[in-house]
Parts: C-alpha cells; sequence; structure tokens
C-alpha cells in the first residue's frame, strides 16, 4: 500500500532549503502539514494517495529545486521583465477559464501551456514539443488520469500537454496547493494553515512565482503580455500588486449560486480521483467549499473596499460579467482593451471568432449540478456572498 514517509518528506524540503538557502524555509510549514493531512486520511486510495506523493509532493519539490538551480547556473533569468502582465483574478466558475483562451488567441500574449509549468526544465524555447518527448508522455500520462474520470469534460476543459494552466501549478512548488485545500477529506489543518499565511510569508510566495514566471520567459516570451489567472489571486491582492507593481487584473464576475453548485460539482470529480466514489462525504466538500468562498471573497472585498471609489483610481482593473463573455466575447475582449490602452487588432478578433466557434459552451455535454446534493442552499450561499451580490449588483 502506497505511504507518505512524513521524515522523507521532511528531508527532501531541507535538502532544498540547505542547497538554496534559508530564504526558501517557508516552504517547511506547508509540505509538512499537507503530508501529515494525507498520512492520516485512512480513505485515500492506492492510487490517490501515490499521486499525492509522487507528483503533489515529490515531484513539486524536485520542480522547485530545478528552477533554483536554473536561477543559481544564470542568474541572468531574474532580469527578465515582466512588464504589465494581466492576471485574471475571478472566483472558481466564473468564465476565467474561456477568457483565458481568448485572450490567449492575441500573439502579442504569452500563457504558458500545461508540460510547460509542469516540466519547465530545460528551460523552453517554445510551446511546440514533440509527441514522443518525455515531457510531453509524463504531462499526457498525468492528464489522462483525470480526463477518463466520468463527467470530468463535461465539467472543465481538457487535459492535454498543450492546453493553458492557471497559476496554482507555479504556486504549488511553495508548499501552497490550491488543489489540496478540496481534494482531501482529512484537510482542516492545512486549511488552517493557509487561512492564516501572514503577507510576509505570501510575499515570499510569490516571489518565487514571479521567479517561475521569468524563467518560462526567458527564452520564448521577452516582450510579450503575461497572462495568468487563478482564483487564488483575489484572496492575494496587495500582495499581487506589490510583486508585480505594474500589473492589470481582471475581475470575472457570476451569479454566485451558479458558481457554487459548479465548483462544488467540479472538485467532486476531482475529489474521485483520491478517493472511491462511495467514500466521498458531498456534504463535507459542500461545507469546505463554502469556508474557502467565504474566506477568499471576504478578502477580495476588503481590498475592493479599500481601494475603490472616489480619489482612488482602478484604471488598472476592469470587471467582466459572465452572461456577457458568453454572449459576446469579442465585445469583452474590446472593452478589456480599452480599459487598458492595449491595442486589439482586427487579426485578434478574427481569432477569437474562430476559437469561440471551434470551442462553443457545452461543447462536451451541459455541466448539469444542483446545491443540494452537496448540503447547500442559496440562502445559505447567499449569506456568505452578501458583500459581493451587493457591491457588483448581481442578480442572483
Amino acid at each position: 500500500m502506497a505511504a507518505i514517509d512524513l521524515g522523507a518528506v521532511t528531508k527532501e524540503v531541507q535538502s532544498v532549503v540547505d542547497r538554496y538557502g534559508k530564504e526558501y524555509d517557508f516552504i517547511a510549514e506547508g509540505y509538512e502539514t499537507l503530508a501529515k493531512c494525507w498520512a492520516g486520511d485512512g480513505q485515500t486510495t492506492q492510487a490517490g494517495l501515490t499521486m499525492v506523493r509522487d507528483i503533489s509532493i515529490f515531484l513539486r519539490l524536485k520542480g522547485l529545486a530545478g528552477f533554483l538551480q536554473a536561477i543559481k547556473d544564470d542568474p541572468k533569468i531574474l532580469e527578465v521583465p515582466i512588464k504589465d502582465p494581466i492576471f485574471i483574478a475571478g472566483f472558481m466558475r466564473t468564465g476565467s477559464t474561456h477568457l483565458h483562451n481568448l485572450l490567449n488567441e492575441d500573439e502579442h500574449n504569452f500563457s504558458p501551456p500545461l508540460w510547460q509549468v509542469t516540466f519547465p526544465i530545460p528551460i523552453p524555447e517554445s510551446k511546440d514539443i514533440p509527441s514522443d518527448d518525455p515531457r510531453f508522455l509524463r504531462t499526457a500520462q498525468f492528464s489522462e488520469r483525470f480526463n477518463s474520470i466520468p463527467g470530468w469534460l463535461q465539467k472543465h476543459q481538457a487535459f492535454t500537454p498543450s492546453a493553458l494552466e492557471e497559476c496554482f501549478p507555479h504556486i504549488g512548488k511553495t508548499g501552497l496547493m490550491k488543489e489540496m485545500l478540496f481534494a482531501g477529506q482529512n484537510m482542516d489543518d492545512y486549511i488552517t494553515w493557509y487561512e492564516n499565511i501572514n503577507e510576509e510569508k505570501m510575499t515570499k510566495i510569490y516571489q518565487y512565482y514571479k521567479i517561475e514566471l521569468q524563467l518560462l520567459a526567458y527564452k520564448q516570451a521577452i516582450g510579450k503580455t503575461y497572462i495568468r489567472k487563478d482564483s487564488q489571486h483575489m484572496g492575494n491582492m496587495a500582495v499581487l500588486k506589490n510583486v508585480f507593481p505594474g500589473a492589470k487584473i481582471i475581475h470575472t464576475i457570476r451569479d454566485p449560486i451558479e458558481v457554487m453548485g459548479s465548483v462544488c460539482s467540479t472538485m467532486h470529480t476531482v475529489t474521485m480521483g483520491y478517493y472511491k466514489p462511495e467514500d466521498i462525504s458531498l456534504t463535507a466538500l459542500g461545507q469546505r467549499m463554502l469556508r474557502h468562498a467565504s474566506y477568499v471573497i471576504n478578502k477580495y472585498m476588503d481590498y475592493r473596499m479599500a481601494t475603490d471609489g472616489p480619489g482612488k483610481t482602478q484604471a488598472d482593473l476592469v470587471d467582466v460579467y459572465y452572461p456577457d463573455m458568453v454572449d459576446d466575447s469579442k465585445g469583452t475582449m474590446r472593452k478589456i482593451y480599452d480599459k487598458f490602452g492595449l491595442e486589439l487588432t482586427q487579426e485578434t478578433l478574427q481569432n477569437v471568432e474562430k476559437y469561440v466557434a471551434k470551442n462553443p459552451i457545452n461543447k462536451h455535454g451541459k455541466h448539469s449540478y444542483k446545491l443540494a446534493t452537496y448540503g447547500l442552499t442559496e440562502d445559505g450561499v447567499k449569506n456568505v456572498f452578501k458583500r459581493y451580490i451587493d457591491y457588483f449588483n448581481i442578480q442572483c
């Protein structure tokens, strides 16, 4: 039976710190807390625990070491400018993946594909990769594990080596693994650790994240505009803006009733990668997702209340509503480019039109879900999202 050796995790973390400096000792608590939670979970399948151990923990630690060694070997990587990047910072299931793909249709933008995010060493020179390359094959093997779960493609874009990936694999190498907050059923200690990360430690996490972006741009994207997206940015806006001073923010907005039903259904499918279906507590999953929503949404609303209003400019932020994005993708692109003072070419608009035609909503079948399946109610969701609903005038 697969097992997580806590001593081996601590040893590997310490090895990274010993080789690359005490400034990276902040990673220890996250990795060790995560390992303890999974080690104490008696319901995980052998395949699920193996995936946590080999991919989430040790492959990420190996990836972290690989990045830091590359920087040590070529310090010029740290001089790569990340100028005026665009971050999509909406909550999960608000259309951020769709928007990410639309923005990727502009040849002046850059978003790294999954294979580069997963296996960035040797430093990529192009998004193109031979299908027999070991990095492509290993990414495809991992991807297929999720694509083969019943219902996955109705809920999530297909995982493929060339698909765009969000930021959590970058950030995850520091021990902050967003997907682990939901995927495991014995994660209370890890969730509490996450909710209590202070600004100093979060700044270190984002500074490391910036290094990853610099390395991936080094040989293939200098001069292009980075497009990154992840829901966890909503809870870390001040830190993100400090680490990336010229950052532009796109905030995607959707009816929270739809969001939470979709989120729970999607994370239910993710959880199936770690447990037998009959061992998954759907009500507990619903509570984990609601707790996370409460934490992230309230942190984001604190930021908006502090930065919006008379005498405060938000020239670097635009709100995009899900129905507008779905009904008028080209209009949404115009809104974003106009707000940020960017040139939107006819070629990009044509590319967007082709992408939308090729990838319609519900391409793989309609994603159906109910709040009640996860023990949630509309009133309970509205209560958690009240500030968000009122501020953005959302009709639920």
